[in-house]
């Protein structure tokens, strides 16, 4: 799918996020985000979004493509979305669950890529470093927070 984005609280300049590398109607895909997505009934019926692990807004579109693992996305439809999104404490929050449910799984790839492939390694090691960084984060906003120290 191709989205233009803009940001409805700011004069910036819409822009094609998305484009159509590969010029084909459909790409198979890992994963995809919530802007928009649809499936057949049965397909939701039987992965339904795991609403006790991802109670807001956050990963519950990345969770539940990992959980059906045969997604595709089509360049057919353009959609404009006006929102930047929201990085904030329930994103980190929500990415560290999604992290936890899917680490025996994670990183996940089409190519091929094996556990003994330098690429797997590389991803796993990002992946780790990536969750160190927002622990370290998320220790240091608590701190603050809780001891009145501004950064």
């Amino acid at each position: 799918m191709s989205v233009v984005q803009s940001d409805k609280k700011s004069s910036d300049e819409s822009f094609l996020a998305y484009s159509n590398l590969k010029h084909v109607s459909l790409a198979k895909v890992v994963t995809l985000d919530g802007v928009w997505f649809c499936t057949r009934k049965d397909i939701a019926l039987e992965f339904p979004f795991d609403e006790e692990t991802f109670k807001r807004f956050h990963c519950y579109d990345i969770d539940f493509a990992l959980s059906v693992f045969q997604v595709a996305v089509t360049f057919d439809i353009l959609i404009q979305h006006f929102s930047t999104g929201s990085f904030n404490w329930d994103w980190i929050d929500a990415t560290f669950k999604l992290h936890k449910k899917w680490l025996p799984k994670l990183p996940v790839n089409l190519a091929g890529i094996t556990r003994n492939n330098r690429f797997w390694k590389s991803e796993k090691h990002s992946i780790r470093y990536l969750l160190m960084c927002l622990r370290t984060i998320t220790y240091i906003k608590i701190y603050s927070a809780i001891y009145g120290i501004r950064e």
